[in-house]
């Protein structure tokens, strides 16, 4: 028995000494949302925690609209207390972090420690930074024409031998769809085994940056048509190299190319795969005329978005993060941070500047008349939630919610079920509707 509790207390020991480096933070007012004129008081700091590399350092940024205004080094479980005067409408936040003693992101186990909170003021009064152009519906109305002159078929569809959760009650099919432009639409389309004619639903999901394949969406299609489409219009479920090639080759860097040209830049021909997706969609027998809804993280977020201005048949519009949005933050006075792909900082190529105006989902927004759920991260430096606040506010009406994760990093509010549970719910409420 003694052996026992030796070893048992060794084993306590070890747990109790694996302690977790750990981010802490706090704002007051306790909020998302603060008023002009509020102070707004924030204390944070990094525990030591264990696996700390020697040469690693605990900084602090300070940040208003995504520029920074503050900045300096802390010790371990060291305090920083911070004081800011909300004067005009924005986007406050701290951010910790640890760096390497030549300033570079550190890992601590396997890594990359970082976090923070923040909060928006008076975000009804953020505004746009650049106006809308006054040809921006004509431009998108011929895109949609063009569009319609290639007749919505299938090219393929290749039923998947599908083993993972749910795979007694779904059918998976992986399909190409006919589409102008460059590449047809590819996707993966989920939906319940034996679904009558007109009995279903039908949500269109859109990927987040990167080159991947769409995958099954089973936990949607026990009840509705699931259609994931591939961003960048790729073969789905290849091998590894595959993805790597068209990483490294075609698709290098693909979100900056032919960026001078409205009708050459890479997300052109994505947008009109957005509209093509909802077409096919509508197609299917199964589909009850009534329910679509379109959802999207990231990337995926502005090609829901995208969607919802662009078919007023959507009945539903979810934009976690979405990216593209407020091009032209970064050349405002004073500046703010502007939404990925971060078209320009320093470059201010007309051509470019022109261009990005038809890809700012602050200009599809109006177009918007379905309900719509939109989320930002107040510490997400990816999607400048400043941008992410100039869209919201862009949609006509009051059937509209904003979501905002006070401590969220751009993956936060993504991942956060429990964050994420008021429009969750929503989507499977109207899916019964």
């Amino acid at each position: 028995m003694k052996k026992v509790l030796i070893l048992f207390f060794v084993f306590m020991a070890v747990i109790l000494s694996a302690a977790p480096v750990q981010v802490i933070s706090a704002i007051t007012p306790d909020a998302t949302v603060v008023s002009s004129g509020t102070v707004i008081r924030f204390t944070g700091k990094i525990t030591m925690g264990d696996n700390v590399p020697e040469n690693a350092k605990v900084v602090y940024e300070e940040f208003f609209n995504g520029i920074r205004t503050r900045n300096g080094d802390l010790a371990f479980d060291e305090n920083i207390s911070l004081e800011y005067q909300a004067d005009e409408p924005g986007w406050y936040m701290v951010r910790l972090s640890i760096i390497s003693q030549d300033n570079k992101p550190l890992m601590v186990g396997n890594q990359y420690i970082s976090g923070g909170r923040g909060v928006m003021i008076d975000p009804q009064n953020i505004q746009i930074s650049y106006p809308r152009p006054a040809d921006f519906d004509e431009f998108w109305n011929s895109r949609r024409a063009l569009l319609d002159t290639v007749p919505v078929r299938e090219l393929e569809r290749r039923q998947i031998d599908y083993r993972g959760d749910f795979a007694d009650r779904v059918v998976v099919y992986d399909v190409k769809v006919d589409c102008a432009g460059s590449k047809p639409v590819s996707g993966i389309l989920t939906m319940p085994k034996d679904a009558a004619e007109r009995s279903l639903p039908a949500i269109v999901h859109f990927q987040g940056a990167g080159v991947h394949s769409a995958t099954p969406t089973a936990h949607y299609a026990l009840g509705a048509i699931s259609f994931m489409i591939n961003a960048n219009g790729n073969e789905n479920l290849r091998e590894k190299a595959y993805y790597d090639a068209l990483r490294n080759g075609e698709l290098r860097n693909y979100m900056q190319k032919d960026k001078h040209d409205r009708e050459k830049f890479h997300f052109h021909d994505m947008f009109l795969r957005v509209m093509r997706a909802l077409d096919y969609v509508k197609s299917l027998p199964q589909w009850n005329g009534r329910i679509l809804v379109v959802s999207g993280g990231s990337q995926g977020g502005a090609q829901a978005i995208v969607a919802a201005a662009m078919d007023p048949q959507v009945t539903l519009m979810i934009a976690e993060v979405p990216a593209m949005c407020d091009h032209y933050g970064y050349l405002m006075t004073p500046r703010r941070r502007q939404g990925w792909p971060w078209l320009y900082y320093d470059n201010r190529n007309p051509a470019v500047i022109e261009t990005a105006s038809y890809y700012d989902m602050v200009n599809f927004a109006s177009r918007i008349s379905c309900e719509s759920f939109i989320t930002a991260g107040m510490t997400d430096m990816i999607c400048s939630p400043v941008g992410v606040v100039c869209v919201f506010n862009a949609i006509p009406g009051a059937n509209k919610r904003l979501l905002i994760h006070p401590t969220g990093d751009h993956v936060g509010p993504q991942r956060d079920a429990v964050f994420r549970r008021t429009w969750v719910n929503r989507m499977f409420a109207h899916f019964k509707e």
